[in-house]
């Protein structure tokens, strides 16, 4: 037990000790007057006392000291003991606590702080001019929503990641769908079906073009199809005179148009990215 008293007391005694030397800045500070030099001088007061009465307590529980010297045990009141001095101490820190919260809000007053809180978080900065901390605390405050932005952001980015890899996972990797479905993701950061819904949706005059490009292309496959088969029937080669899929005029002038569609649709459906609600952020390699 005398163990315990010698070394809780005297960390307990030096802590203190240290805080009151730190205290003495105060008197410089801006904004101080009489009335809060005086608090700070009775706060300083009491502080002493628990630093005095922690080492003290501390040192009698040295068998050594207490035998050579009994002189510092002698007439101690009854309540000095290890149950009420542990109460003294704190009615003490709590008198001395006060006091500097008066002098503190008194010190904010003459500063022009007009919220007691508000002083004290500037004080803690080290910053003693309304103008100086209003700012700061519009810096802190703008820095505080731009990380919960960021926060919120990584994690739809995060949510948004799992729900397209899922889907495309969900795809047999050997369809031409998967193919599809990765290329958009890689390029966009979509899922595929969202993709055609938007161009559905936003794009539909494009939409409806590539569909009609499409069908003219069926039509004219479709149409040198018999043609070769009409050929091949009276005997003549399909292919005579140069002809083939690959030149026909016909064929030619939709598959440009499909690509003309297309490729309106793709810059259409890209305007149109931000109305998706499940996208990421492309990586773009350089």
């Amino acid at each position: 037990m005398k163990k315990v008293q010698f070394f809780v007391y005297m960390a307990f005694g030096l802590v203190m000790a240290f805080i009151f030397y730190d205290y003495f800045r105060t008197f410089s500070e801006p904004g101080m007057s009489f009335l809060t030099v005086l608090l700070a001088l009775v706060t300083l007061a009491f502080w002493s006392m628990v630093i005095v009465i922690s080492l003290w307590w501390s040192v009698i529980a040295i068998p050594s000291i207490k035998d050579n010297y009994p002189v510092l045990t002698q007439k101690l009141p009854k309540f000095f003991n290890n149950y009420l001095l542990p109460i003294i101490l704190v009615f003490l820190l709590l008198i001395a606590g006060q006091a500097n919260v008066y002098m503190m809000n008194v010190q904010g007053k003459n500063l022009g702080f007009t919220k007691e809180e508000q002083f004290s978080k500037a004080k803690e900065k080290g910053i003693f001019d309304r103008d100086k901390w209003i700012e700061f605390r519009s810096k802190e405050e703008e820095e505080q929503k731009l990380a919960d932005e960021q926060a919120a952001a990584a994690a739809l980015e995060q949510k948004n990641r799992s729900y397209i890899e899922s889907k495309i996972n969900s795809l047999d990797k050997s369809s031409g769908k998967y193919l599809v479905a990765e290329n958009i993701y890689k390029q966009y950061g979509v899922w595929v079906d969202d993709y055609i819904a938007v161009q559905k949706k936003s794009c539909s005059h494009e939409f409806n073009r590539l569909l009609a490009a499409n069908a003219a292309s069926e039509q004219a496959i479709e149409y040198w199809n018999q043609t070769s088969d009409a050929l091949t029937q009276s005997g003549t080669s399909p292919f005579a005179g140069g002809r083939s899929p690959t030149t026909d005029p016909e064929i030619q002038r939709t598959k440009n148009d499909i690509d003309s569609a297309r490729s309106q649709l793709e810059k259409c459906g890209v305007a149109h990215l931000k109305e998706i609600d499940h996208r990421v952020t492309v990586q773009i390699d350089n």
